[in-house]
């Protein structure tokens, strides 16, 4: 037991990475295909803004780097098993790459927040997912035409919101946890 804990310690970072990586895969799992749209509800994008609070900007990048080039390469990580390029230029690409400009532009201004709060925690989260939703829309309008709001933003709209205030709980009240023990 003494070597595990030991390991632990000196691999912190390597081991919440991991941690971070599968829950972002078990994340994508978890999805909802709508018959009128070629856009999934998934979890992904809570996992994705998650691991932007919680890990410094440069890990959170790699985190999610890692994400996509394990789908890239063949590795059937994302929603609907979609893999290789193709998941990439197919219509919903735009959304895996809006994962990591959010995770690198949520973690900046996560971590220049000067006195954190519940609202400024879920207004980061808001614009997390509009960082995603847009760069993932430019990509599907090219796919569905004039009907990408309908078809990739609308329907969204209620689970945005939803999570957007699980993550403020988590994230919230992780930070007061933390507080009471430090």
């Amino acid at each position: 037991m003494i070597k595990y804990s030991k390991f632990l310690k000196e691999h912190q970072k390597l081991v919440t990475s991991f941690i971070a990586l599968v829950s972002l895969i078990i994340a994508s799992k978890i999805s909802i295909d709508l018959v009128f749209s070629p856009v999934p509800i998934t979890l992904q994008t809570l996992a994705v803004l998650l691991i932007a609070f919680l890990f410094e900007k440069r890990l959170s990048v790699i985190i999610i780097l890692t994400y996509l080039l394990l789908g890239l390469f063949g590795f059937a990580v994302f929603a609907g098993s979609k893999v290789g390029l193709s998941a990439f230029t197919g219509a919903t690409g735009g959304f895996l790459i809006g994962f990591l400009i959010a995770a690198y532009l949520i973690s900046i201004i996560n971590e220049r927040l000067i006195k954190p709060s519940f609202l400024s925690y879920f207004i980061l989260f808001i614009l997390g997912h509009l960082i995603i939703s847009i760069i993932g829309l430019g990509k599907l309008y090219f796919h569905v035409g004039d009907r990408f709001l309908e078809l990739g933003f609308y329907p969204f709209l209620p689970g945005l919101f939803i999570k957007s205030l699980i993550g403020t709980f988590i994230i919230y009240y992780r930070e007061r946890i933390i507080k009471l023990f430090t």
